[in-house]
């Protein structure tokens, strides 16, 4: 399953609610939820975009794919609203927010006109 999101306001999720884990042949950033609607549901970052400069208007809007690795027994229309879409844009906010202060986040520059 992919989708992307576009400017939607961010809010602060505690990150005792959430981990990162590893997963044999997975090679993007996962994330497990450890409580609340989707506990145990794991998913996994596998794009992450960001407009040029020059495209910026008011506000930053970033898009990213991902993919469900766990879905905890759900059907797979429980991932199809805003809640979770929220919950995902809401914890990889929270991360670059993180990475940026740490200045530890790294940026894959490339010249993708698709996204």
């Amino acid at each position: 399953m992919s989708k992307k999101r576009e400017g939607v306001d961010m809010k602060k999720i505690n990150e005792d609610q959430y981990a990162f884990i590893t997963k044999d042949g997975y090679n993007h950033p996962a994330v497990v939820m450890l409580e609340g609607e989707y506990k145990d549901v794991a998913w996994g970052y596998t794009s992450v975009k960001f407009p040029k400069v020059d495209e910026l208007r008011d506000r930053l809007s970033m898009k990213w794919e991902f993919e469900i690795l766990d879905n905890a027994g759900r059907e797979w229309d429980e991932f199809k609203n805003d809640r979770f879409v929220n919950l995902m844009g809401d914890i990889l906010s929270d991360q670059i927010d993180e990475q940026l202060k740490s200045g530890t986040l790294k940026f894959n520059e490339t010249d993708d006109q698709n996204g």
